[in-house]
């Protein structure tokens, strides 16, 4: 009841923020439940409300408990409670499980654990100038490869972190440029023994204690088999709250793959100081070039209704047969910042492709998965082989399958109809969706 009221509150709140600005400073704004957009000289501020009794309720912390941590109407310390707590912490007194459940919840991850981490990242890059473009390029590399929505940015940009702070078990010293910062970075993910060893990263030098290390391994055994890897540092010894809920083995597995393949055509190509033949932008141009001849499925969007795309994301998709309105829009397509041409015309999360994948998820995730490059016109999906398993008759689960029936006529089961399915994803990108595209590799179903 109490976490009803909360949320509840929140908007009140954000109702009478919005009127006083708009009263007393004439400054359009936006509400939502959960938020407030704030439209000022062409840029947009939102601002969220935090109330850490809220993170408590939310995982269903009784009252007591509550108050063991100290948190009381008066108390607004707990925004400062790293998520490494200290052995005389009252939090300590509730068990393993709730505590994991608060300091891996998402509002607080979200508006706490990240803001913190941020703020380590950013004297990270002040003592290494080569930390953002690096953290820039792996980032951009994922996108590319159409992986950058299965991961949160926080784990990509760790990863990288590992390599300036000594943490990636390299020989060599700290990298000076980002071209080589961003080769051991996929060396980094190619070699490192994820499935045994949580990767460490100490940004000090000094913040992970011999017991520290010793807790981290002993946490890393706990949850190795529901991880495909493990990421911790001084903020997070517990859960790798930035690994938690994303990716999955078979991502990950896939982006493993994927660095390995990366590493070593950069190894063979740039970095081959005996190859006569040698164009550095084409070579460069191929790491992040993916093909989509791979996936069982290719939706073809229109780049014309798209809010982020741009040629050279959409140039970096080879394979499939892409419809004739995509090269008409490509040869035609040079005007670039659209939305700063007019700016009463500015648009917040007016983004129809995340929107797009959001429905889709939605509606087909139990059966498909789904990749994109945000930049790009084109959706790459893979079947979930355990999606293909006969499964029970469930009435409310039964869209887009087919009954099967033994020789007595009953169901004994429901198989997925890939054809309903097509035209979900159809008519859910109806005025978006320009071509489904069914491979070759769908066949392979059937086998």
């Amino acid at each position: 009841m109490k976490l009803v009221l909360l949320k509840r509150l929140r908007p009140l709140f954000l109702i009478r923020f919005s009127t006083l600005l708009d009263q007393e400073h004439s400054i359009l704004s936006r509400i939502t439940n959960d938020y407030l957009d704030i439209f000022y000289q062409g840029f947009v501020f939102r601002i969220i409300i935090y109330h850490p009794y809220e993170t408590f309720l939310s995982c269903r912390l009784q009252p007591k408990e509550a108050d063991t941590l100290g948190l009381n109407d008066d108390d607004d310390n707990i925004n400062q409670t790293p998520v490494s707590l200290p052995e005389d912490s009252p939090l300590l007194a509730i068990n393993e499980h709730k505590k994991n459940n608060f300091l891996s919840s998402p509002l607080y991850r979200d508006l706490v654990s990240r803001r913190i981490l941020k703020s380590i990242l950013r004297g990270l890059h002040l003592r290494y100038p080569a930390f953002g473009p690096t953290a820039r390029l792996t980032i951009l590399w994922f996108a590319r490869h159409m992986l950058l929505h299965h991961f949160h940015t926080e784990a990509i940009e760790l990863i990288v972190s590992a390599v300036f702070t000594g943490n990636d078990n390299s020989p060599y010293g700290i990298p000076t440029y980002y071209q080589s910062a961003f080769m051991r970075v996929l060396e980094l993910i190619s070699t490192f023994n994820w499935e045994n060893e949580p990767l460490m990263i100490d940004f000090t030098g000094d913040d992970l204690s011999p017991n520290d290390i010793t807790e981290i391994r002993k946490n890393f055994a706990e949850r190795s088999k529901k991880l495909p890897f493990f990421i911790s540092y001084i903020s997070d010894q517990r859960c790798s709250i930035w690994t938690m809920d994303k990716p999955d083995f078979m991502i990950w597995n896939r982006t493993v793959k994927l660095a390995t393949t990366a590493y070593h055509m950069i190894m063979n190509t740039i970095f081959n100081l005996e190859l006569k033949s040698f164009n550095g932008f084409l070579e460069w141009h191929r790491i992040f070039t993916t093909s989509l001849d791979d996936y069982d499925i290719i939706i073809w969007l229109n780049p014309q209704v798209l809010t982020r795309v741009d040629n050279y994301s959409v140039i970096s998709k080879t394979g499939g047969h892409p419809p004739r309105e995509i090269q008409t829009w490509l040869s035609s397509n040079t005007e670039q910042f659209k939305n700063f041409l007019d700016l009463s015309l500015i648009m917040v999360d007016y983004d129809p492709l995340t929107l797009y994948i959001k429905d889709l998820e939605d509606r087909l995730g139990m059966w498909a998965v789904f990749f994109y490059d945000p930049f790009a016109h084109v959706i790459g999906v893979l079947w979930k082989p355990s999606g293909f398993l006969l499964s029970k008759f469930k009435l409310k689960s039964c869209v887009n399958t087919i009954p099967i029936t033994d020789k007595k006529n009953d169901i004994i089961g429901t198989l997925p109809n890939i054809f309903s399915i097509l035209s979900d994803m159809k008519m859910l990108g109806k005025g978006l969706v320009l071509k489904i595209e069914l491979s070759s590799n769908s066949a392979k179903l059937g086998q």
